[in-house]
């Protein structure tokens, strides 16, 4: 989407150093998501309708599942050729 675009640009030309940049990082990039798939998957009946409004819960989980990510490629991102930056 547009506001994941916009969002994940602010993040190009700087480092992520407190929580609360870390938590709008995995915002654009996987708590949008969350939100998005939510709304889909209860339009399409795949869930209660109530999951639709819930923006909150869903974002967390789209950030549960980012860090959890991280976490997991933390080894292999910091062992990259070239080093990340």
């Amino acid at each position: 989407t547009k506001r994941m675009g916009l969002g994940m640009a602010e993040f190009i030309p700087k480092e992520v150093k407190t929580t609360e940049e870390y938590d709008l990082y995995c915002h654009y990039v996987a708590g949008l998501v969350g939100i998005g798939l939510s709304q889909l998957f209860a339009a399409c009946e795949l869930e209660d309708r109530k999951f639709a409004s819930m923006d909150e819960l869903a974002n967390d989980m789209g950030l549960f599942l980012q860090k959890t990510n991280i976490i997991r490629d933390y080894l292999e991102d910091i062992e990259e050729e070239p080093a990340p930056r």
